[in-house]
């Protein structure tokens, strides 16, 4: 296919492909490039582990390359993460010097028809970054929502070194989802004061869904989650799949005074739901969207970000996603 640069005139065929094991180096090398040596997750760069994960099935992964044979994008879906079911968008950069010419944009469709066939996909979803709207405009046009934002969660000059950014300045992420083989979510709790906003999330994504507004209390003494801790950008997230009797002596020992970033993702269908958002609201988290269409359930996300405040002027979403964006702040005011 021929990509043009509008702003220069100059035209680059670039053919695609399925990431192969001698792409490697070149890989990773495209990602560098496009972050600056600042991208968060290096397991994805170790030797070896994307070719382990596409042998297992565990990752589609799509690499633009031109007529030289340089890979100048690369994009992905992951689908063994801890929301079974809903695959992950991810590794989706163009080099720097190739942007601006619809590269990204046209392998993005050819790797989401690629995976279509793939019965076991119930959705979709990406953590795009929100320092500006353009991944956010190409997904919104491939029929993904903005379901949440990650507020807060990277050090912005460790994140995309080399920029301009104030000091102590950090990025957040927009989260959008496109529903893929399901159409009913089903019932699972939902506070009384976000039943209007999870309702219209649901509806824009197509789904049908039944919220209650009493939970249950719990069944299980064990909390079942998982914790990721990165030192480095000082954030801490958790993933509850189901709340146990033990959740307040958890979120006690995870002292929310100190000043990393905390994100919760809470499974709404868990039995002790009702009393975890409690737990987390009377902690000082803030509701901030929801992670919807998962085989293990349907999930809100919250937040707390310690004595950092939260404005809106740092945080781009495109237009039809601002809504969301101001009502999770009326939520952390």
């Amino acid at each position: 296919m021929i990509f043009e640069d509008r702003k220069t005139c100059r035209r680059t065929k670039v053919y695609f492909r399925p990431f192969q094991d001698e792409d490697e180096n070149a890989f990773r090398s495209c990602i560098e490039d496009y972050y600056g040596g600042g991208y968060p997750y290096k397991q994805y760069l170790t030797p070896g582990y994307l070719s382990n994960k596409c042998r297992k099935s565990a990752m589609s992964i799509l690499c633009g390359v031109t007529e030289k044979g340089d890979i100048i994008s690369t994009s992905a879906v992951r689908f063994d993460t801890e929301f079974a079911g809903s695959g992950l968008l991810l590794l989706r950069v163009v080099r720097n010097a190739y942007q601006g010419m619809g590269i990204g944009t046209k392998q993005e469709e050819i790797l989401l028809q690629s995976i279509q066939g793939r019965k076991e996909l119930l959705s979709l979803y990406a953590d795009v970054m929100a320092h500006n709207t353009v991944s956010q405009q190409s997904l919104a046009r491939q029929g993904f929502v903005l379901c949440g934002v990650r507020p807060m969660l990277y050090r912005a000059e460790v994140m995309l070194p080399g920029g301009a950014w104030p000091k102590g300045a950090r990025l957040s992420q927009a989260v959008m989802c496109r529903r893929e083989r399901v159409g009913d979510a089903g019932v699972f709790y939902c506070p009384e004061e976000h039943r209007e906003v999870a309702k219209q999330i649901y509806d824009e994504l197509g789904v049908n869904c039944r919220l209650e507004s009493k939970g249950q209390s719990c069944t299980v003494s064990k909390t079942v989650y998982s914790n990721q801790h990165d030192a480095l950008h000082h954030n801490s997230i958790w993933v509850i799949q189901e709340v146990g009797e033990d959740f307040a002596s958890l979120l006690e020992d995870l002292n929310l005074k100190t000043e990393r970033i905390f994100l919760c993702y809470l499974n709404l269908k868990s039995s002790g739901a009702a009393n975890a958002y409690r737990m987390l609201r009377r902690a000082g988290c803030f509701f901030t969207g929801l992670k919807p269409m998962n085989r293990s359930g349907e999930y809100m996300i919250m937040a707390h970000v310690g004595q950092r405040c939260v404005r809106n002027a740092e945080i781009c979403l495109y237009p039809e996603g601002a809504w969301l964006l101001d009502y999770i702040h009326k939520q952390y005011e």
